[in-house]
């Protein structure tokens, strides 16, 4: 548990591009971004050697070929850098259950186990700006509004190249630090509660929806 203010505190947003959606699919990129109070204080990424092809529909979306990741380091000799960017930092992404469930799909395919740091404690909840930006801007119109782009956009930070990992974990970072007066202050504790409490709320939204949208084609 943490009782300083979550502006106060540092934290390390993470990015993965995959050659797809599901746990078996594989992570080919990773972007990591530091922030100290709001500051971006380190980033590095790397191309990830998969073993396998990167489907075309993959490619579409972030630009990586096989052909890119060929010469790429695997997943463990980018684990330490993982490890040492992490260090005393709360671990966070932008859509996190995409992101942690790619995250633990590769962990899980390696033999190490047992570091105790929170991003590598598959209970430990992850800041995810994402959650707070449905709540902030609920009422604005448009598909793909929730999209980080989209957020980027309409809040005047630069994503010059979305679908880059480095690049979508440092834009994350900084979307977390421009709502810092919307969210307000609390502890890092208490942000996660909140965040949780949202999650449930915008779940529970997301499944009258598909309901009613259910019982709509049925007609």
């Amino acid at each position: 548990m943490s009782y300083d203010l979550w502006y106060e505190e540092p934290w390390m947003f993470l990015d993965v591009e995959t050659t797809g959606l599901d746990t078996h699919d594989r992570v080919v990129q990773i972007g990591l971004a530091r922030f100290n109070q709001g500051k971006l204080v380190d980033a590095w990424g790397s191309l990830v050697w998969t073993g396998i092809e990167i489907p075309d529909e993959a490619t579409k979306i972030h630009g990586i070929r096989t052909v890119d990741i060929a010469d790429a380091p695997p997943w463990n000799a980018v684990l330490p850098k993982i490890i040492s960017m992490s260090r005393g930092a709360h671990p966070a992404a932008y859509n996190e259950s995409f992101d942690k469930r790619m995250f633990w799909s590769e962990m899980m395919r390696t033999q190490v186990r047992d570091i105790q740091m929170p991003i590598f404690d598959p209970y430990h909840r992850w800041i995810d700006p994402l959650v707070m930006v449905r709540s902030i801007d609920r009422f604005v119109k448009g598909e793909g509004r929730h999209k980080l782009f989209k957020v980027c956009e309409r809040r005047g930070i630069a994503l010059p190249n979305a679908h880059d990992a480095i690049a979508d974990a440092i834009a994350a970072g900084q979307v977390l630090w421009d709502m810092r007066h919307e969210i307000g202050d609390m502890t890092v504790t208490e942000l996660l509660r909140q965040q949780q409490l949202l999650a449930e709320a915008q779940e529970r939204q997301f499944a009258a929806w598909r309901a009613r949208s259910q019982r709509g084609v049925g007609r």
